[in-house]
């Protein structure tokens, strides 16, 4: 029970709902045509589910997620019956798949130590699974970063490196990596306040999306390290299912809009003070 509350909690921080369990969330979509402007659509995604990445896996937009802050999912974006994926013995929350160049995906999440030492609660290591599919995940042995990050979020950089983007204490910080696969923490913040980020490319740089006190900001980057200040673009609407607030927003450009998938809590869910 101890390990399964510490796996619920583990994006409980800053730029998080403080004392919502994840099975308590749920996915919601919005759309928009400039990023900045966002409609939501009607119905729930999925119900119990909380840290979404939304992708373009074999051409179908798809989402990755944590099913009752107990395992790995995906679910279609059209919506759809929820296939969990395994992991064998391993622990993973917050994933991030990126496509390989040379086919195939890599999967980046967090393995928190914390689950089985409930005396180290500082330190996650960020860990790496490879698949031909999809659908079927081999976790790598090597750890990519170990430190008090979370929400690895990695994108490809125009000259073929790759840079990470993690949540530190709610605020956001990066590493760089010639390979996708070792990386070294860059100086200074790209972000002093928020996190639980979803960095796109656009044609005039980069966008990056963020969660702060229960609402969701968007920033813009023309280098993908100097962001300017964020504006808020999402917040939840009272007595609706979001009503609590929304966070962990994740975009992806697809048929010429802009989609969002993110989490959301009632109001009614709010701890007392």
């Amino acid at each position: 029970m101890i390990g399964l509350l510490l796996l619920a909690c583990i994006r409980c921080g800053p730029a998080d709902a403080p004392g919502i369990n994840p099975s308590e969330k749920y996915l919601l979509v919005a759309h928009s045509d400039d990023g900045v402007n966002w409609s939501r659509t009607s119905e729930v995604l999925v119900s119990g589910a909380s840290s979404p990445h939304l992708m373009l896996l074999n051409n179908t937009p798809t989402v990755f997620f944590v099913q009752d802050g107990k395992h790995l999912a995906t679910v279609p974006l059209e919506g759809g019956p929820v296939t969990p994926i395994a992991m064998g013995d391993t622990v993973a929350v917050d994933p991030h798949v990126i496509d390989l160049d040379e086919g195939g995906f890599r999967m980046f999440f967090v393995e928190p130590p914390s689950l089985f030492d409930p005396g180290v609660a500082s330190e996650n290591t960020i860990r790496t699974a490879l698949s031909t599919d999809g659908v079927v995940w081999n976790v790598e042995p090597e750890s990519r970063i170990v430190g008090p990050y979370v929400d690895p979020d990695v994108v490809a950089l125009p000259d073929g490196q790759h840079r990470m983007y993690l949540t530190q204490g709610g605020r956001v910080l990066s590493a760089q990596s010639p390979d996708g696969q070792t990386f070294a923490i860059e100086a200074g913040l790209r972000q002093p306040i928020g996190g639980v980020t979803s960095v796109v490319e656009h044609p005039d740089g980069w966008w990056m999306f963020t969660t702060h006190e229960g609402r969701i900001w968007k920033s813009s980057s023309t280098n993908g390290l100097d962001f300017d200040a964020p504006q808020v673009v999402l917040s939840g609407i009272p007595d609706t299912i979001d009503g609590g607030g929304v966070e962990s927003p994740s975009v992806l450009h697809h048929d010429g809009k802009w989609w969002m998938v993110y989490a959301s809590w009632p109001a009614q869910m709010l701890p007392p003070l």
